[in-house]
C-alpha cells in the first residue's frame, strides 16, 4: 500500500482510514484475535506473549521479542548413561530476538551428583535451524584450585543438544579433568533457530 501525505483541507474518507491509517498503525490483539485478512507488512503486539510480529503476506513473523530473558532448566544427559544431578544445581536463561537465541546456562555439581558414561549433551530451549553452523563458549571450574579455569566451545551434537569440548574431548565425567562437589560448567551460545 502506498503513502499518502494529506493537505489541509482533505476530507478522510472511511476507506482511507481502513487502509492508510488503520492498516499502517502497529494493531494491539492478542494471539488468538490477530486480525484475519491482514494486509504485507501489517504490524501487531501480542498482549499475551508480549511480542511484535509482522505479516509477510503468508504468516505472521516473530519481528522482536519484548520480554526479557526466560528462564529455562536443560536436561543434562550423556552419550552412553546419563548423569544424575542429584543434589546439584542447573539453570539456564535464554532470549530470542527474532530467529537468534542468546542461551546460557550452568551446572554445579552436589555432593551425591554423578557423572555418568560417555560425553556430555545439555539440551537447549530452543531448535536449531543448523547442527552444524554455531559455536560458543565454556567454562570448566574445578572447586578443588581456584586457578584451575579451562576455555572450553560448546558445539550443536544435534539440533536440540550442545555438547562441550575441552582440551582432551567432549566434557564428560573424566574430561578435562575428574568432576567432583563444587565443580561448575558453564556456557554460552549464540544460535539460529526453526
Amino acid at each position: 500500500m502506498a503513502h499518502k501525505a494529506f493537505a489541509d483541507g482533505d476530507v478522510l474518507t472511511a476507506a482511507e482510514v481502513n487502509t492508510y491509517l488503520m492498516n499502517q498503525a502497529v494493531i494491539v490483539c492478542t494471539s488468538g484475535t490477530r486480525p484475519s485478512s491482514p494486509p504485507e507488512g501489517m504490524v501487531i503486539y501480542e498482549t499475551d506473549t508480549d511480542l511484535i510480529r509482522v505479516y509477510t503476506g503468508s504468516t505472521w513473523a516473530l519481528l522482536l521479542d519484548a520480554t526479557g530473558w526466560v528462564a529455562y532448566t536443560p536436561t543434562w544427559t550423556a552419550f552412553t548413561s546419563n548423569p544424575v544431578l542429584s543434589n546439584g544445581t542447573i539453570a539456564g536463561r535464554y532470549k530470542r530476538i527474532g530467529t537468534t537465541v542468546h542461551y546460557t546456562g550452568q551446572i554445579e555439581m552436589g555432593s551425591t551428583t554423578t557423572y555418568g558414561v560417555g560425553g556430555w549433551l545439555i539440551s537447549t530451549p530452543t531448535t536449531a535451524a543448523s547442527a552444524t553452523l554455531h559455536v560458543g563458549s565454556a567454562v570448566l571450574l574445578s572447586a578443588a584450585s581456584s586457578v584451575n579455569r579451562i576455555g572450553g566451545s560448546t558445539q550443536f551434537n544435534v539440533a536440540t543438544n550442545l555438547t562441550v569440548c575441552a582440551v582432551g574431548g567432549v566434557v564428560s565425567a573424566s574430561v578435562p579433568f575428574t568432576w567432583a562437589v563444587g565443580d561448575r560448567l558453564r556456557w554460552s551460545i549464540t544460535y539460529e533457530t526453526t
